[in-house]
């Protein structure tokens, strides 16, 4: 696989999304209202004396645990776009008629959501521990973030949940005839990764290194599935007869 072949393929969508600046808008808009909001609203346990330190950092690990559930929310927009998006542009026959593999085709299309997607989460992140840091001083005497919850979550796990979304969302984008219901199915993806954050919300799997850094090599793993499976289900000549 020819990863420029593929960077070739993004970077046309990237130019397809910088021409669409309201889907990127409404895309920001959800993500930063949790990376500003949420810290605005625990501002008020900073201020309580009567409140446990410990209580506090519980709280604030729990609201960090949004981030496993974030990344997912972003791709169902963008990814579901990538194939059935070159229908409605008619460029399908185009792009399908490229000289790349479909490896290459199928890598630069997930590299396309994935960049942007992968992105407004980390700006959101950037908010949230910016202001955490900010409004919690004063009671814990010490700078919250940087820290190994949220360094794992961050480089490890909002990676990987990225990824398999947007490969989600891609095949489904491949599969499905029109934008909204790709729109529509994309949605559905979103629900193990909110199972997944409901779990951390109630404690049920041990908040510590090593069951975070197991779940990240699982999440990996799946990952590699999903972009195999995707290419043995991928053919671009039933594509190209089926909205011909």
């Amino acid at each position: 696989m020819n990863v420029k072949n593929s960077w070739v393929i993004a970077t046309k969508d990237f130019e397809i999304f910088r021409k669409k600046k309201q889907i990127l808008i409404t895309l920001l808009i959800f993500p930063l209202i949790l990376g500003i909001g949420f810290p605005f609203m625990l501002r008020g346990i900073f201020n309580d004396p009567s409140i446990k330190i410990e209580d506090i950092v519980t709280t604030i690990n729990i609201f960090a645990s949004i981030y496993i559930m974030l990344p997912s929310f972003i791709p169902p927009t963008l990814a579901s776009y990538s194939i059935v998006g070159e229908k409605v542009e008619n460029t399908l026959e185009t792009l399908l008629a490229t000289p790349t593999t479909d490896d290459e085709l199928l890598f630069g299309k997930i590299i396309a959501s994935f960049i942007p997607s992968i992105s407004i989460v980390y700006l959101s992140s950037l908010f949230f521990m910016f202001l955490i840091n900010t409004f919690s001083y004063s009671k814990l005497h010490y700078l919250f973030f940087p820290n190994w919850y949220m360094g794992i979550i961050l480089l490890l796990m909002v990676p990987f949940i990225t990824f398999i979304s947007v490969e989600v969302n891609v095949l489904i984008s491949s599969r499905s005839s029109d934008l909204r219901s790709a729109t529509q199915l994309g949605v559905l993806s979103m629900f193990p990764f909110i199972g997944l954050f409901m779990l951390f919300r109630n404690d049920l799997m041990g908040i510590n290194p090593l069951s975070l850094l197991s779940l990240a090599l699982v999440l990996l793993l799946i990952a590699i599935l999903l972009f195999i499976i995707i290419r043995s289900i991928f053919n671009r000549e039933k594509i190209l007869t089926k909205w011909a």
